[in-house]
């Protein structure tokens, strides 16, 4: 009993500290080469991915993605209109799923100059712990990857299409784009898919997105590299000289590259089992 009130007591102390000093209590960990929650700085965390969960949705696409942060993912969303976060990463996702070309405008045509598909994609963030981005494009494609279209037997016009009750059709995806996100931390620390409360503490956050390279261009793989505030860290992880802006970006792409690759592998192991 008496060990279990002293570490009680410390877990107090030390969940005090974090909230009266955020900065220093961080700074604390990553200058002993580790993250609050354990990770190494470019140890992303564990992601595990379902898909087919909402029987009664065709799928999800491109044209209007909407994105949700709701007032139960995070005690700093409320009710009511969308905010500005939300109103951002709903622009982001569109933005990533247009310039990654992962559903052509072609694959949704029905008949030429008559009717087109139009698919929406609806984000809700259940829990916001930080890289919100990167939850939000893997769900959208895993989405993309399990929906299926009714067959159209008979255009009528360009509202009215007669389709077949029975037969349906995979969407044509082109490769699987991935998003990992960057934090720079007290301009030092480069570290791999942070957190919540590492991001709000962060001087850079930089965000790359990887899809299936062709095989004539193997560099072509990188569509999307978004970067807000200063990029600058050292090296190795704290110590040493001082990173140059091209280097910081070799090395998020680097693992971008890595972690695209695993999340592939997760979410076409979760299309199988569907």
């Amino acid at each position: 009993m008496a060990a279990s009130a002293t570490m009680h007591g410390t877990d107090v102390q030390t969940s005090i500290f974090k909230k009266l000093y955020p900065q220093e209590y961080l700074r604390r960990h990553l200058d002993n080469h580790v993250r609050d929650d354990g990770r190494a700085f470019t140890e992303p965390r564990n992601v595990s991915v379902a898909t087919g969960i909402l029987s009664q949705a065709n799928g999800s696409a491109v044209v209007l993605p909407n994105a949700v942060l709701a007032p139960l993912c995070s005690p700093v969303y409320h009710t009511g209109p969308p905010e500005e976060d939300a109103q951002l990463l709903t622009h982001t996702l569109q933005r990533v799923l247009s310039v990654s070309n992962v559903l052509p405008r072609d694959a949704l045509v029905i008949e030429p100059g008559v009717a087109v598909w139009s698919l929406n994609v609806d984000v809700l963030c259940v829990s916001a712990n930080g890289s919100v981005l990167d939850a939000a494009v893997l769900a959208a494609v895993a989405a993309l990857g399990n929906a299926t279209l009714p067959v159209p037997v008979n255009t009528v016009d360009a509202a009215h299409c007669i389709c077949s009750a029975e037969k349906r059709t995979k969407l044509q995806l082109q490769g699987m784009p991935i998003v990992s996100t960057f934090g720079i931390v007290d301009a030092t620390y480069l570290l791999t898919d942070p957190v919540a409360f590492e991001e709000s503490l962060t001087n850079a956050l930089i965000s790359v997105g990887i899809t299936d390279a062709p095989q004539d261009d193997p560099d072509a793989d990188v569509f999307y590299v978004q970067e807000a505030g200063h990029c600058m860290a050292n090296e190795p992880q704290g110590k040493g000289a001082t990173l140059t802006h091209d280097t910081i970006l070799e090395h998020c792409i680097r693992n971008a590259r890595s972690r695209a690759t695993m999340l592939r592998t997760l979410v076409h192991e979760s299309l199988k089992e569907v």
